[in-house]
């Protein structure tokens, strides 16, 4: 935009010179003025982007003002060339034709992704220079206008082409950064998304707030991949992580970190007994029977759980923490076991 707009002065003030035309000047101090402004909304979206996400609305906003400084600019682009070809003296076309490849160019180039801007910016600074080559009258300005027109079609195709391109290669960063993060099977995050889920939550919450880990193990669903089939036991952890979406509060995260094992982040936590009775709806919820198909499958849980402020215990030390209570309650057959601000461990099991 810079080199743009510096060439747009420089040629405007040598062509308004040239014809002695001050409306050309005018016109091209306004084309000077949008450039200066175009160039200071981009550092402000810069400048406001490093800050972190915008909203839908505001993300709108500033597209709205990125187009109104574009097609104005190409309005005064439009305006120069067009009159430029209107004279006799074919060195200033010449320079009117390298003013208004150069800007469309730059169009293509770095708009293409914003076909709603570049397609009626281009349109808008080269179809006045068409129809004034096409008023000339004699068949090589026909000529000229011509090839003007096939180039603003092609121009049209390629940025219909980078756009759609661009769709895809988004589309794919996409859809590798889902599968990187969650879990294929139930859609649930994956230790990834775990972790990157916990520094956030960390960072977020205040330095008094504490997080809580909930580790939870499915009982007695080996036998229902033997009994039922592999189908039904992926049916089954399908339906046990709808259910843990579905009780999850604003700022929680439900992850499968193994093949029947979950973990949910519990944040913010203002006591461990507030962790305590989030495990055991937990557990209320996941010993629920499953209907899959014609069969009523029972299973049954135990949840061990983590409570500490994430700035004394990372992530790490909580699953170590939840998992120890979880396998020590396993190993003694049930019941509970911990302390203050480590950790507790529950067993349920269907009926």
């Amino acid at each position: 935009m810079t080199i743009m707009g510096g060439t747009f002065i420089v040629i405007g003030a040598f062509v308004s010179i040239s014809l002695a035309m001050p409306i050309l000047t005018a016109v091209t101090v306004l084309g000077g003025l949008i450039a200066v402004a175009k160039i200071v909304l981009m550092l402000m979206h810069s400048k406001r982007n490093q800050l972190g996400k915008e909203s839908r609305s505001t993300t709108a906003l500033w597209e709205r003002a990125h187009a109104v400084t574009t097609i104005g600019f190409a309005a005064t682009v439009g305006a120069v060339s067009a009159t430029t070809f209107a004279a006799p003296d074919l060195t200033l076309q010449m320079l009117a034709t390298a003013l208004l490849f150069g800007y469309c160019s730059g169009i293509v180039c770095r708009l293409s992704i914003r076909p709603f801007i570049a397609l009626p910016t281009m349109a808008i600074a080269a179809a006045p220079v068409i129809v004034s080559a096409a008023l000339y009258g004699d068949a090589s300005h026909w000529m000229i206008a011509t090839i003007f027109f096939v180039f603003l079609v092609g121009s049209a195709e390629t940025v219909r082409y980078i756009h759609s391109t661009a769709l895809r290669e988004i589309g794919m960063r996409l859809d590798m950064a889902t599968l990187a993060r969650n879990d294929p099977l139930t859609g649930l995050s994956n230790r990834l998304g775990l972790r990157e889920t916990f520094r956030e939550v960390a960072g977020a919450i205040s330095i008094n707030s504490m997080v809580a880990i909930h580790y939870l193990d499915l009982d007695d669903f080996k036998p229902v991949n033997d009994r039922h089939g592999h189908a039904i036991g992926d049916e089954v952890l399908r339906l046990v992580a709808s259910r843990l979406k579905a009780a999850l509060r604003e700022g929680d995260l439900a992850a499968r970190i193994g093949g029947d094992e979950f973990v949910v982040l519990q944040a913010p936590v203002d006591n461990p007994k507030e962790a305590e009775s989030y495990a055991e709806k937990l557990s209320d919820l996941i010993i629920e029977p499953y209907r899959v198909g014609d069969e009523t499958i029972e299973i049954g849980v135990s949840v061990g759980y983590a409570v500490s402020k994430p700035v004394i215990r990372g992530l790490d030390h909580l699953l170590h923490d939840a998992d120890a209570a979880l396998y020590s309650m396993k190993r003694a057959g049930g019941g509970a076991a911990g302390a203050k601000l480590t950790s507790r461990a529950l067993r349920r099991t269907s009926g």
